[in-house]
């Protein structure tokens, strides 16, 4: 698959596991709003090891989350922080 296109396909598949988690769970007198950041990182394109694709992934994920939380981010926009 060209990397482009893995990259639509890893969101695509994130985006599904995403909102098939949105949940709301009832707690007592009120209910809790479940949800999920999902980072995305692919080998070789961001990272060359695995360590560095788990890496890649985790600051990705804490970049979606101060943006807002419950989203799928890519590498992209680590770069474009930068």
């Amino acid at each position: 698959i060209p990397p482009e296109e893995a990259r639509e396909v890893a969101f695509s598949v994130a985006e599904r596991v995403r909102q098939q988690l949105q949940l709301t769970v009832p707690a007592g007198d009120r209910d809790l709003a479940i949800g999920a950041t999902i980072g995305i990182a692919l080998y070789p394109q961001d990272a060359d090891s695995v360590a560095g694709v788990l890496r890649a992934a985790d600051q990705v994920m804490y970049v979606g989350k101060r943006r807002g939380r419950n989203r799928v981010v890519t590498t992209d926009e680590l770069k474009q922080q930068q």
